[in-house]
């Protein structure tokens, strides 16, 4: 498709800055981050107003809850948009030096018309789905708020007398009680709105047949993948989650061997290797895979980064095929 404006939006909690680029002109608008203020500019601000919706192109940068106002609105009246990651846009932007926000919403603004054929459009996220989200991302702070009080717990007795650490004990272990009891409720409602859900069910059935995929890996998958409809395949994702191991060359001065990137999702990539750790203590193909290649003195860091690579394919192909994984070891 053929566009002729452009319209890059920077995104804060209380504000949005608005850059109309046709290639020509920049037209710069800032407002309040709340429904009706984005209802009101597209009715009365003249540029806004004569877009055609065919051609213009709205590029927002990801900044979590804070753009979902802006998103729900461009969705609603079919707006064409993409909602790239901030560090796709930074690395793309090139050598910058002074930063204002309506700086920011011109070179956002650039960055679309430059990258256009490049960026995918946003994919919908089903209500279920954003309820999903929700729990998951706040069952995640819960285990970690939990890990730190459990961490106080065990330090203050090596470290503090008996009764300050009696102190301190009864009143961190009624917080990790409660945190536990929340944890649990939270599961309980997940499993609920999956089971709710045919779709979510055979989803959630089919990844939590391969080897390795647990209930915690399984949630965030479906949750980061929009059902596996974000990704065009394992190796997209495999990149994403920082797995998947580049190339790094250049002429006869340097020449090394492919490293993976530390650009990722470090959440999903320490899930997986979770799961690849999980995935050789029993035995299966993954064990037999694991002690063969150690046999042969290959880095058990670059064995265990083949098996979390194997994890993300399978999964992809099973979510393909719409069948579970067969094992070939019981």
């Amino acid at each position: 498709m053929n566009f002729t404006t452009y319209i890059g939006i920077d995104v804060s909690k209380l504000t949005l800055d608005f850059c109309v680029y046709d290639q020509v002109s920049r037209h710069f608008i800032r407002i309040e981050n709340s429904s009706d203020s984005i209802e009101n500019i597209f009715e009365t601000d003249l540029i806004l107003k004569q877009l055609r919706k065919t051609k213009a192109f709205f590029c927002i940068e990801q900044t979590g809850i804070y753009s979902n106002l802006l998103i729900q609105f461009l969705q609603k009246k079919k707006y064409h948009f993409a909602v790239p990651s901030a560090l796709h846009i930074k690395y793309s932007i090139g050598l910058t030096r002074a930063k204002t926000d309506k700086l920011d919403a011109e070179r956002i603004a650039v960055f679309a018309s430059k990258n256009v054929e490049e960026l995918r459009q946003w994919i919908p996220q089903r209500e279920i789905i954003d309820e999903l989200q929700a729990l998951v991302r706040l069952l995640k702070k819960l285990k970690t708020v939990k890990g730190i009080f459990k961490n106080r717990l065990t330090e203050g007795g090596k470290f503090l007398n008996r009764k300050i650490h009696g102190i301190v004990y009864n009143h961190c272990i009624k917080t990790v009680e409660a945190i536990e009891k929340d944890i649990h409720q939270i599961e309980l409602d997940i499993d609920t709105i999956i089971q709710s859900d045919n779709t979510l069910k055979r989803l959630y059935q089919i990844l939590c047949s391969v080897r390795g995929v647990g209930p915690v890996l399984a949630h965030t998958l479906i949750v980061l993948t929009n059902e596996f409809k974000k990704f065009p395949g394992p190796n997209q994702f495999a990149c994403y989650a920082g797995i998947a191991p580049f190339e790094r060359s250049s002429g006869t001065s340097l020449n090394k061997k492919a490293r993976i990137s530390r650009l990722a999702n470090h959440e999903i990539k320490s899930l997986l290797h979770i799961a690849a750790m999980s995935a050789i203590r029993s035995k299966t193909e993954y064990k037999l895979y694991f002690d063969r290649k150690v046999e042969q003195n290959k880095p058990k860091m670059l064995i265990l980064n083949a098996i979390r690579n194997k994890i993300i394919k399978r999964v992809f192909c099973c979510v393909r095929e719409n069948r579970l994984y067969e094992n070939r070891i019981k």
